[in-house]
C-alpha cells in the first residue's frame, strides 16, 4: 500500500474541518451529519496511525498525537452519540464535563494532532536533508 504524503495528510485534516461545517449547512438531519463527521474523525486518524505504524521512520510522538485525539475524544463522543441517538448533545456529560465544553476540548485536541503531525513532517524533511 502506498503511503500518502504527510503534507497531504495535514491538508486533508484541515480540509475535513471545512467539509464537516459544510455538511452541517447542507444536510438537514443533524444526526446524519454527526454520524458522517464522527466516522470521519474516527477513520481518518486511524488510517494515519496505520500508515505511521507501518512507516520505517515511525514517530511515537506522532502516534501519541493521533491516539490522544482518538481515545480521549473521538471514541467517547461517537460512542455516546450512537448510544443515545435521539438525545440532544447538550444533555450529555463526558467524565463529568458538559458536552459542549468537552467538544471544545476535542477541537483543541484535533488542532494539537495536526500540529504534531506537521511537526513530524518538518522533522522528517529536515532529517532527510542531512
Amino acid at each position: 500500500m502506498r503511503q500518502i504524503k504527510p503534507i497531504l495528510q495535514v491538508l486533508f485534516l484541515v480540509l475535513w474541518i471545512f467539509i464537516v461545517i459544510l455538511l452541517f449547512k447542507i444536510i438537514p438531519d443533524r444526526r446524519v451529519v454527526v454520524l458522517i463527521a464522527g466516522l470521519g474523525f474516527l477513520f481518518i486518524p486511524l488510517g494515519l496511525a496505520w500508515q505511521e505504524l507501518k512507516s520505517p521512520q515511525r514517530s511515537w510522538i506522532v502516534l501519541a498525537g493521533i491516539f490522544q485525539f482518538l481515545f480521549l475524544f473521538v471514541i467517547p463522543i461517537l460512542y455516546k452519540r450512537l448510544l443515545y441517538w435521539n438525545e440532544s448533545f447538550g444533555n450529555f456529560t463526558f467524565f463529568g464535563i458538559p458536552a459542549w465544553d468537552f467538544h471544545h476540548y476535542s477541537a483543541v485536541s484535533y488542532i494539537l494532532m495536526i500540529v504534531i503531525l506537521a511537526g513530524g513532517l518538518f522533522l522528517r524533511s529536515k532529517n532527510k536533508a542531512h
